[in-house]
């Protein structure tokens, strides 16, 4: 089954919620766990290819159906890139899980920042913060697979930005996971430099293919990565499926 319970969101929003992403449309795991009605909120991505049939999720009885976002990916080819020098002076510092520094540098990017959680109304915007906050430790905790960095200028040690990154070097591939500057330090090119330090230490790990995404609307964030080497790949549209007790 392509959709799964989600208990960290399930325990971050007060509602039971359920995640799933295909890579075709296909309603056969939706269609079941509607009519068992055991959730208040499935969050399902389906390819944006398949848009026209996307109307069919609007059909379901006791549920109302939101279009949260279109989220796009780009990659880059890492061994064909070649990286340029950082223009800021900055330190990459290594995220430990309980590095409370780090929280209020995430809180200060993404209070107010609008992704599918926000198209829903019934979802604590606190909770969202905190959720990016977890979501971007968990791979500080995964020192296997995952690394995220407090990035700092190093004239005055203060954090400035973040990125949280997924490898697997086995398959020879990165994910730019989740990131951002602080809005104080916008327009002085630290988010290019972020790219750029992910680009060259990846390289040198010899990983080939980086990839990342982003929401349709964030048209800044997604030319800088068409400057950077990255291209277009593929996109997929985002529903909110809310079960009608919780609109009552």
């Amino acid at each position: 089954m392509n959709i799964r319970y989600s208990e960290l969101e399930s325990k971050r929003f007060g509602y039971r919620i359920y995640r799933g992403q295909y890579e075709e449309f296909d309603t056969t795991d939706l269609d079941k766990l509607v009519a068992e009605d055991d959730f208040d909120i499935i969050i399902v991505r389906y390819p944006t290819p398949s848009i026209y049939d996307h109307y069919r999720l609007s059909f379901y009885e006791n549920c109302r159906t939101i279009h949260a976002d279109s989220l796009l990916y780009y990659s880059a080819p890492l061994d064909k890139i070649e990286v340029k020098p950082l223009v800021n002076d900055l330190k990459f510092d290594i995220v430990t899980p309980d590095d409370k520094e780090f929280d209020a540098v995430v809180e200060s990017i993404f209070t107010g920042y609008k992704n599918h959680y926000f198209a829903n109304p019934f979802l604590d915007r606190k909770g969202m913060v905190e959720g990016y906050s977890e979501w971007a430790k968990s791979f500080a905790a995964n020192s296997e697979n995952g690394i995220t960095w407090l990035v700092r200028e190093r004239s005055t040690n203060v954090g400035v930005a973040f990125q949280a990154c997924y490898f697997n070097e086995e398959e020879s591939i990165c994910d730019l996971k989740l990131g951002g500057v602080v809005p104080s330090f916008f327009k002085r090119g630290i988010y290019a430099d972020i790219l750029r330090f992910s680009q060259d230490y990846f390289k040198k790990m010899g990983i080939r293919t980086m990839i990342t995404s982003t929401q349709l609307q964030n048209a800044a964030v997604r030319r800088s990565w068409i400057k950077h080497g990255f291209s277009f790949d593929k996109s997929y549209e985002t529903y909110h499926i809310i079960n009608d007790r919780v609109w009552k």
